[in-house]
C-alpha cells in the first residue's frame, strides 16, 4: 500500500521509497564472506554491499571488446558488488580450542562509510592481508599487518579490468598491475573514421556462430580497449620497519594487456598470459590471440635496496584469435589453452 509521502513524491517526479518493512528486507545486511589465513590463525570477515546505489549506476561505462568498464580502470561499478568493511578474528589455538581466547577487531568498520574493497589476499605466513580499495574516485593498495594491527595505505592506480591486480610472490612482496595510462587522457572520438570499415562475406566460410555485445567496431573502440587494459608490473614490498609500502618498477617485462599472471609455488618463476594484436572485431576479448611465457625472477640487493628483474625462460604458447571455431558444446580453440603450476614445485 502506497503511503501519502510516496504518492506526493511520485506526483512531483521525485524518487520514492517503499514501506519500511520492504526497505528493511532489501537493505538487509548480507552474510559476510570468510577468508581464513593459510595457517589457520586468523579469519577475515568480508562484509558485502547491498543493492547498487544510483551514484554507481549513473557512472559512465566504457563498452569495448565485450567488456563494460568504468573510467577508473576497473570493471563497471553498476555491475559489480564490492565489500564495504573488514573485520579480523583470531581462531582458537589447539590443543584446547574451547578455552583459548578469541579476539576480534575491525580493520575498516562500518562507520567509515561505503567503501569499495576487493581482491583480498593473504601472504604465505598468513600475517599480512592485502586488498584494493576504491574511495572517492581514487585507487589504493592496502596491507594490514595482523600481529601489529597496523593498516598501511598507498595511493596506486591499479588495473582491475581483466584480472586480479595484486598477487603475492614472496612473504612480504606483492606483484601488482598498475594502469600504464593513468596519467594520460583517454583517446577522443574522431568526428569521422580515418579509414573505411571493410568487411567481406565468403560463402565458403558461412557457419553458425553466436552474436556478442559491445565488440570492437572501429579504431576508436580498439584504442579505448588498449588505453584501459594496458598495465605494467610493479613490485610492492612491505618495509622492514613496517612503516610504508615501497614500489619498484619491474625490469625485463614491458607494459601490455595481461589477462593472468601467477608466480610458481617456490616464488622463482612467473607465468604471464598476454593478449596480442591484431584484435578481433567479431569475438570478445577472451577469444583474442594470446601469448603465454615463463620468466625467472632475479632479485638484486644493493645498500638495503631491492631491484626486481625478470628473465625470459621459455615461450609456452602463442595462439591466434579464435574466430574460426564452431561455438557449440565441447568445442575449443586451436593450440594450447590452459596451463597452471603444479603444487609443491615449479613445473607447468
Amino acid at each position: 500500500m502506497a503511503t501519502r509521502d510516496n504518492i506526493r513524491g511520485s506526483l512531483n517526479n521525485e524518487y520514492c521509497l517503499p514501506k519500511q518493512s520492504i526497505a528493511r528486507i532489501v537493505d538487509a545486511e548480507e552474510t559476510p564472506q570468510l577468508l581464513v589465513s593459510p595457517h589457520g590463525k586468523f579469519i577475515a570477515y568480508l562484509y558485502r554491499s547491498g543493492p547498487v546505489d544510483l551514484h554507481d549506476i549513473s557512472e559512465p561505462e566504457v563498452r569495448t571488446a565485450g567488456l563494460r568498464l568504468s573510467t577508473f580502470f576497473t570493471k563497471s561499478f553498476a555491475r559489480r558488488n564490492f565489500y564495504t568493511s573488514l573485520r579480523i578474528e583470531t581462531l582458537p589455538i589447539k590443543p584446547d580450542p574451547l578455552t583459548s581466547r578469541r579476539e576480534s577487531f575491525d580493520v575498516i568498520p562500518h562507520e567509515e562509510g561505503k567503501r569499495k574493497l576487493a581482491h583480498f589476499k593473504w601472504n604465505c605466513d598468513g600475517d599480512i592481508l592485502a586488498f584494493s580499495e576504491c574511495f572517492e574516485s581514487e585507487m589504493y593498495l592496502n596491507t594490514y599487518l595482523v600481529p601489529e594491527r597496523k593498516l598501511i595505505r598507498k595511493k596506486l592506480c591499479l588495473n582491475d579490468t581483466l584480472c586480479s591486480p595484486l598477487k603475492w610472490v614472496a612473504n612480504r612482496t606483492l606483484l601488482v598491475l598498475k594502469a600504464a595510462n593513468s596519467n594520460i587522457q583517454p583517446p577522443s572520438k574522431p568526428r569521422f573514421p580515418k579509414r573505411p570499415i571493410i568487411r567481406s562475406h565468403d560463402n565458403d566460410q558461412v557457419k553458425l556462430a553466436p552474436t556478442f555485445q559491445d565488440l570492437i567496431k572501429d579504431d576508436y573502440d580498439e584504442n579505448l580497449f588498449k588505453y584501459y587494459t594496458t598495465s605494467k608490473l610493479v613490485a610492492v614490498s612491505v618495509a622492514d620497519n613496517d612503516a610504508a609500502l615501497m614500489c619498484k618498477d619491474v625490469n625485463g617485462i614491458e607494459p601490455g594487456i595481461y589477462v593472468n599472471y601467477e608466480a610458481s609455488p617456490n616464488g622463482l618463476y612467473l607465468k604471464l598470459d598476454k593478449l596480442r594484436a591484431p584484435f578481433s572485431r567479431i569475438v570478445p576479448y577472451r577469444y583474442f590471440g594470446r601469448r603465454t611465457t615463463v620468466h625467472k625472477l632475479l632479485v638484486n640487493k644493493m645498500r638495503n635496496r631491492y631491484s626486481y628483474e625478470f628473465e625470459l625462460v621459455r615461450e609456452i604458447a602463442k595462439v591466434d584469435a579464435a574466430e574460426d571455431i564452431f561455438h557449440a558444446h565441447d568445442t575449443c580453440r586451436k593450440g594450447r589453452r590452459f596451463c597452471w603450476w603444479s603444487e609443491g614445485h615449479g613445473a607447468l
